[in-house]
This record gives C-alpha cells, sequence and structure tokens, in this order.
C-alpha cells in the first residue's frame, strides 16, 4: 500500500539508482516520481545559483501540479543553504535536501569529520552546509574535505569500477586522521560497507537521515 508520494529532484542519473534500491528496501510504500536535469550541473559548475534554483523550483512546482506529490527532496549536495530557503518560500509542498538531516547528526556525534566528494560544486556545498552546522551547534568539528575529482569523472565515462577502486584507494589514506567518513554524494551510497571494512572508520551517507524526514512530513 502506497503511504506516500514524493518527487526526487536529481541533477545527476547516478543518484537514481541507489536511491531507488534504498527505498525499495526501506520504505516499500513510498512511491518516487523522479525528476531528473543534468543541465544543472553545468549551471553549478559556472556559480549560476539563481539560473539553478530558478530551474530547482520550476521542477518541484510541476511535479505539485502534474502528480500531486506530498513534498520533493533535493539530491544533489551542490544546492547551498541560502538557495535551499529561497527554493523553500516559492513552492507549496515540503522540501528536504537529501544531506541535511544527516549533517545535524554526525556533527552532533564526531568531531573529526572527513567529507568525501568527487564533484567539486557538490562537496564545496556539503563542506559550506557541515561548518555552518558545526557553528550553529557550538560544536568544535574538524572537517577534513577529501577531493576525488578523477573518480567524478570515470564515473561520467560509465566505469563504476574505476570511480570505486579510486575512492577507496584515497580514503585508506585518512583512516588515522578522522573519526568517521561522510560518503557526500548519493553516488557513492554503495560504498558505505567497503569503506567501512577497509578504513575501520564509521561511514554515513545520507538517504536513511533524510528519509525519516521525509517519513515525519508525509505520514
Amino acid at each position: 500500500m502506497t503511504t506516500a508520494k514524493i518527487a526526487f529532484i536529481h541533477t545527476s542519473p547516478a543518484a537514481i539508482a541507489p536511491l531507488k534500491d534504498f527505498y525499495s528496501q526501506y520504505w516499500p510504500g513510498c512511491s518516487i516520481i523522479n525528476m531528473l536535469d543534468d543541465g544543472l550541473l553545468g549551471l553549478f559548475k559556472n556559480n549560476d545559483h539563481q539560473g539553478a534554483g530558478n530551474r530547482i523550483v520550476a521542477m518541484i512546482n510541476d511535479a505539485d501540479k502534474a502528480y500531486g506529490v506530498a513534498a520533493a527532496m533535493i539530491t544533489c549536495t551542490a544546492v547551498p543553504k541560502f538557495m535551499l530557503s529561497d527554493i523553500e518560500q516559492r513552492v507549496n509542498i515540503p522540501v528536504v535536501k537529501i544531506d541535511v538531516p544527516m549533517t545535524t547528526r554526525v556533527v552532533n556525534e564526531y568531531q573529526k569529520i572527513g567529507l568525501v566528494a568527487t564533484f567539486r560544486p557538490g562537496g564545496e556545498a556539503a563542506e559550506n552546509l557541515f561548518r555552518k552546522t558545526a557553528e550553529d551547534l557550538h560544536k568544535m568539528s574538524d572537517i577534513r574535505f577529501i577531493l576525488i575529482e578523477e573518480a567524478y569523472e570515470a564515473l561520467l565515462d560509465g566505469n563504476v569500477v574505476l570511480h570505486d577502486q579510486l575512492l577507496l584507494n584515497e580514503l585508506v589514506k585518512y583512516k588515522n586522521a578522522v573519526d568517521a567518513f561522510v560518503l557526500s554524494q548519493v553516488s557513492m551510497v554503495e560504498l558505505q560497507s567497503r569503506v567501512e571494512e577497509r578504513t575501520g572508520k564509521p561511514v554515513f551517507t545520507s538517504p536513511r537521515d533524510s528519509m525519516n524526514v521525509l517519513k515525519r512530513l508525509t505520514t
């Protein structure tokens, strides 16, 4: 039985399959409407936040009117906090950014955090979110930003094996420098257990915490 209909707002097709698999397992009653515009990645690379924000607002409003969704989730980490606030004010349904709930939890529980990204604009937005969250919560967090752009290029080329290998090989180097790793992009979700095994550190991804927020908002 369907319990909620939610629009997922994607900037990369790489996010669709991992989230589909995750929700099929942990919230099978959720009906997902995938809204994809990979042109948004170019807008973020060019720092065109106004253009990107306008496009995301249009996608959410289209999903609201056409499909009657109860909420929308932005799966792209490149959306900065100020843009999220603007988007929320311009739509008529609740909006969740996938990494916000996880960020709050990790900042509360760990001090030395390895924040992993492969897409620079997304990683920088995630880093800003972590630092602002730590400030708001009065936490003395040590955020180590680990950017592995070669893995992103491999993913764009369809070479998932190389993407995974590059990430795993690089993160092992940081295992003694951090208390926990955060895989900031949905495209890395399936690596969670392998990173934990290779590094011996707890590893966090965003789907579970954001799913719990969506459940509270829609059921």
